[in-house]
């Protein structure tokens, strides 16, 4: 069990990536599999919903990081919605609360 749940969900707006569970050293590759699949896909704005995330660590962090940095090299952008309490705290300690597009 790898303790994370990925859902896609595509509209007008853009695409969305609901992720649910935990993103640590076991999980943290499938989310970064799926980004990179829709990347290939062209998706260019890419919004993931991170209001489920019950635990997330440095390894997870450098995922997003990864995503906002292939996504802005194509002229895109990573948005955090809802991040979680975990998340929302991961990502002020770290310092990269402004890196990212919150909403």
């Amino acid at each position: 069990m790898d303790g994370i749940e990925l859902a896609v969900d595509r509209s007008t707006d853009g695409t969305t990536l609901r992720v649910g569970g935990e993103i640590d050293l076991t999980s943290a590759p499938k989310l970064d599999e799926e980004i990179q699949s829709l990347i290939e896909q062209s998706v260019t704005k890419l919004t993931l919903d991170l209001s489920s995330v019950a635990f997330m660590d440095s390894t997870g962090l450098r995922v997003l990081l990864k995503a906002s940095k292939l996504l802005e090299g194509h002229g895109g952008k990573v948005v955090l919605r809802k991040p979680s309490e975990p998340v929302r705290r991961l990502l002020e300690v770290s310092g990269l609360d402004g890196h990212f597009d919150l909403t």
